[in-house]
C-alpha cells in the first residue's frame, strides 16, 4: 500500500529586510493545509473518499440452462465428432454460435494433439483433423440445443430439511435424492462421515472413472467414500 507522503516545506528565513509580498507564504501555506485537512476529515465522515474503491463486478447469468441429466459435449456441430465431457442437470452455458441444431457454448481452444490424437477426446473419434472440429491444433465445445431452455430448471433441493438438505448439492439429486439421505445418515450413524464434511462437499459427486457403474463419491477428510446407488454399496477408495 502506498502512503501519502507531503513535500517538506522550507522554514522561512529571518531577514531584516523581507519583502511585503513574501513575507505572508509560510502562514499561507499553513492556512491551505489546515484547510485541505478539514475538508479530508469531512469526506471520510460522509464515507467518501478520494481513492478509489474497488467494486466486485457482479458476473451474469448464462444465457441458457442444460434441461437434461448428463448434455453431451462433442468437438463438432455432430454426434459424430469426438466427445469431451458432459454438462449437468442445470448447469448453465452461453451459445456463442449454432449451426444444425447444435450450438457452440465454448471459445476455441488448444485441442493437445499428440501423434495426431487429441488427449481432451473421452470417446468416440479422437483425429486433430478438420472433419472431427479440430482445426490448427484447436477446437470448441458443441451440444444439442433441443436440451437447452432460457429458464433455468427449478432446484429439486428447494425447501429441503435435515439430511436431504445436507447432500442438496448432490449431482442427480431429483433423480436419487433417497438414496443419498439415505447413506449419509448411515455414514454419520457409523462415524465414517460427520454433518459438516459432508455438507462441506456439496453431497455426492457423480463418479467418471466408474462408468457405466452409478457411483457417487463424497469425501471426508482425507478419505474418500463411494456410494453405488443401483445397490446401496458403500466403500472405500
Amino acid at each position: 500500500m502506498h502512503q501519502r507522503t507531503f513535500g517538506r516545506r522550507q522554514s522561512p528565513q529571518t531577514s531584516d529586510t523581507v519583502s511585503t509580498g513574501n513575507k505572508w507564504m509560510p502562514l499561507a501555506a499553513i492556512f491551505s493545509f489546515m484547510i485541505i485537512a478539514i475538508v479530508g476529515v469531512m469526506a471520510v465522515t460522509r464515507g467518501e473518499s478520494s481513492a478509489p474503491v474497488a467494486q466486485t463486478a457482479e458476473q451474469p447469468l448464462p444465457s441458457h440452462w442444460v434441461t437434461t441429466q448428463r448434455l453431451a459435449r462433442y468437438t463438432c456441430p455432430s454426434a459424430s465428432c469426438g466427445l469431451v465431457g458432459e454438462f449437468y442437470y442445470r448447469e448453465g452455458v452461453d451459445i456463442l454460435e449454432e449451426r444444425n441444431g447444435f450450438a457452440r457454448v465454448t471459445k476455441f481452444y488448444d485441442a493437445s494433439c499428440t501423434n495426431g490424437r487429441s488427449d481432451y477426446i473421452d470417446s468416440g473419434p479422437a483425429a486433430c483433423t478438420n472433419v472431427n472440429g479440430i482445426e490448427n491444433g484447436q477446437f470448441a465445445e458443441w451440444v444439442e440445443i433441443s436440451a437447452l431452455s432460457t429458464e433455468r430448471p427449478g432446484d429439486p433441493a428447494e425447501g429441503a430439511t435435515g439430511v436431504a438438505a445436507l447432500v442438496g448439492g448432490s449431482d442427480d439429486f431429483n433423480i436419487y435424492r433417497a438414496q443419498f439421505v439415505q447413506a449419509a445418515e448411515k455414514m454419520m450413524t457409523e462415524g465414517i462421515c460427520t454433518s459438516e464434511q459432508i455438507k462441506e462437499n456439496g453431497g455426492f459427486w457423480a463418479s467418471v472413472n466408474l462408468k457405466p457403474r452409478k457411483a457417487y463419491f463424497v469425501r471426508c477428510g482425507s478419505s474418500k467414500y463411494y456410494l453405488d446407488v443401483a445397490t446401496g454399496e458403500i466403500w472405500r477408495d
